[in-house]
C-alpha cells in the first residue's frame, strides 16, 4: 500500500494550497468582565473583547527559540510533541494543544504565538497522527477515524500528566478540529483534565456549511459555479475556504504574514515541512469524507471540569452563531463564552496574547469560586 504522498503534486506554496482546503472544512485582558457561571443561560450574549496579539511582526528572526521535541510510541504510530517550559517559577498549568485541521499542526506557527501563553503556562504542541512530523511515517488509512484520534488524546494525556507535578493543572485546549477529539477527552478521561478550552469549537459540520453558502451568496462572494452544501471533497472546499479568507473569515489579520511565519520556524527543517504537506493531502483524503456530517452528540454537553469556549466574531469556519446555540445548552461547574472583535477562525494565534490572558483568568475566576 502506497502512503506516501500518491501521484499529487501540489504546488510550491503547498502550505495555503492546504490551509484552505483544511479551513473549508468547518469551513486587552478579559478579566475585568468575565463571570464564572455555574449554568450556562439560554442563547447568553457573553463577553465580548478587544483583541491583542503578539504575533504580527513575528518571522523566523525574532520569535521564539526552537522547542524541545519529544517522540512517542501512541497506539502504534510514532507522533511528536512539541515542549516550551513556562517563563515563570509558578506557573498557572500545563496547556495541551489540540491542533485542527485535520491535519495542520500548530507547531509549525507556535514560535510566533506561544510568548504569551508562556507568561503562565508549561507548553505543549501535539503533531497527531498524519500530521506533522508525525507525518514521517503515514499510518494505516484505516486508522483515520475519530475513536482512533481519542485514543491517542488519552495517550497523550497520561504522558503530558506523568512529566509535570501533579499540582500543576492540565488545560486541554482545542481548536476547531481539535475540539472534537477535546470534546471526547473530556467526557470519557475527565480526571486527566483540570480545565477545557475550545477555539473555535465544531459544533455541526452540515448546519456550519450552510451558514457559509448562506453568507457567502449573500454578499455576492461566491458564484453560481459553487452548488449548495453538502461539501465532501477537496474539490468543493477550496473555493469555499478561498473566499471565506477573502472576507477575512478565515486566517483573518494573519492573512498577509502567514506564509511569512509558515517558512520562518525553527522547529521545523524542510523534511518537516514536505512531512506536513504529505500528511496533511493524506489526512483529509481519508478522514475528511468520514467527518463531514458528525455534528455534537447529546453526550458532549456536561462535564465536569470548567469549561470556556472562545470564538472569533468574524469567524465563519466555524460560525460562532452555533457556538452560541451550543454553549447555551452547556453545564459545566464554571463556563464562559468569549467573543473576540474583529478577530477570525485562527484566535490563539490573531489574539495570542488575549486568549492566553483568558485561560488564566478563567483559572483564576474558577477557583475563586469553587
Amino acid at each position: 500500500m502506497e502512503t506516501r504522498g500518491g501521484t499529487l503534486s501540489p504546488p510550491r506554496n503547498y502550505p495555503f494550497t492546504i490551509v484552505f482546503a483544511i479551513l473549508g472544512l468547518y469551513t486587552i485582558a478579559c478579566a475585568t468582565v468575565v463571570v464564572a457561571r455555574e449554568e450556562a443561560e439560554p442563547f447568553p450574549e457573553g463577553v465580548s473583547c478587544e483583541a491583542s496579539s503578539s504575533v504580527s511582526n513575528v518571522s523566523g528572526r525574532n520569535g521564539l527559540p526552537r522547542g524541545q521535541w519529544k517522540s512517542l510510541d501512541i497506539n502504534g504510530t510514532t507522533q511528536w510533541i512539541l515542549v516550551r517550559q513556562a517563563k515563570t517559577s509558578s506557573p498557572e498549568g500545563v496547556i495541551l494543544f489540540v491542533h485542527g485541521g485535520p491535519g495542520l499542526p500548530m507547531s509549525i506557527m507556535s514560535y510566533a504565538f506561544d510568548e504569551p501563553f508562556l507568561e503562565h503556562f508549561h507548553v505543549v504542541h501535539w503533531d497527531q497522527r498524519a500530521a506533522g512530523r508525525s507525518a514521517a511515517t503515514l499510518p494505516d488509512p484505516e486508522t483515520l477515524n475519530i475513536d482512533q484520534y481519542v485514543r491517542d488524546t488519552k495517550e497523550i494525556l497520561l504522558y503530558v500528566r506523568g512529566e509535570f507535578p501533579e499540582e500543576i493543572p492540565l488545560v486541554l485546549l482545542g481548536h476547531s478540529w481539535g475540539t472534537i477529539l477535546a470534546m471526547y477527552a473530556a467526557e470519557y478521561y475527565p480526571e486527566l483534565i483540570n480545565y477545557l478550552v475550545l477555539v473555535g469549537a465544531v459544533v455541526d459540520f452540515r448546519r456550519g456549511q450552510e451558514v457559509q453558502y448562506s453568507y457567502l451568496k449573500e454578499h455576492n462572494l461566491i458564484g453560481d459555479s459553487v452548488k449548495p452544501p453538502p461539501w465532501t471533497t477537496l474539490q468543493q472546499l477550496v473555493p469555499i475556504s478561498q473566499a471565506l479568507d477573502r472576507a477575512g473569515m478565515s486566517v483573518g489579520t494573519l492573512s498577509e504574514a502567514w506564509g511569512t511565519i509558515f517558512d520562518g520556524s525553527p522547529d521545523y527543517d524542510d523534511a518537516d515541512r514536505e512531512s506536513l504537506r504529505r500528511g496533511a493531502e493524506f489526512t483529509l483524503h481519508y478522514l475528511l469524507p468520514r467527518i463531514t456530517s458528525w455534528k455534537i452528540p447529546e453526550d458532549l454537553h456536561r462535564y465536569e471540569m470548567p469549561v470556556t469556549l472562545i470564538y472569533g466574531d468574524r469567524d465563519l469556519s466555524t460560525p460562532i452563531t452555533l457556538g452560541r446555540e451550543y454553549f447555551s445548552t452547556l453545564s459545566s461547574p464554571c463556563s464562559r463564552f468569549v467573543s473576540l472583535k474583529g478577530i477570525g477562525h485562527f484566535a490563539m494565534w490573531e489574539a495570542n496574547e488575549s486568549v492566553a490572558s483568558i485561560v488564566a483568568q478563567q483559572i483564576h475566576d474558577c477557583r475563586k469560586n469553587r
